[in-house]
């Protein structure tokens, strides 16, 4: 996750396959699914992040960081009734989420990613 958080996507993807083979099962496998998505939205490939982003809300239905990066990545594949369905479903946990609030949930660091992932989360149906 900090290798996400400094920008370098490619180490953070080496790191989490890594974390992974080494604990396929672990009870908190999860969370480096996640992070692998994070480390694809970072780089750029979005359907990549889609796809482990499914991984990790398939392995953890109700983990908001998922949810938010699932919204996220549907969006930017242009999947946009996809992106709001999995939006409304991560509001029930975390109603109080909205753009402003964003920042203090954000993996990324660099202005350019942050934005990104914010555009994404406003087409998914994040309020302002």
């Amino acid at each position: 996750w900090v290798r996400i958080y400094l920008g370098d996507a490619e180490t953070a993807i080496e790191h989490l396959a890594r974390a992974i083979r080494l604990n396929p099962v672990g009870p908190e496998t999860f969370t480096s699914e996640n992070g692998t998505a994070a480390a694809h939205f970072l780089a750029g490939r979005y359907t990549d992040a889609q796809k482990w982003s499914e991984k990790a809300v398939q392995t953890k239905p109700n983990y908001a960081p998922a949810m938010r990066m699932l919204a996220a990545s549907y969006a930017c594949v242009g999947r946009l009734a996809e992106a709001q369905q999995t939006m409304t479903r991560m509001r029930q946990f975390d109603p109080g989420l909205c753009v402003a609030t964003l920042g203090g949930v954000t993996p990324f660091r660099s202005a350019a990613a942050i934005a990104r992932y914010t555009d994404s989360l406003r087409r998914a149906g994040l309020p302002e």
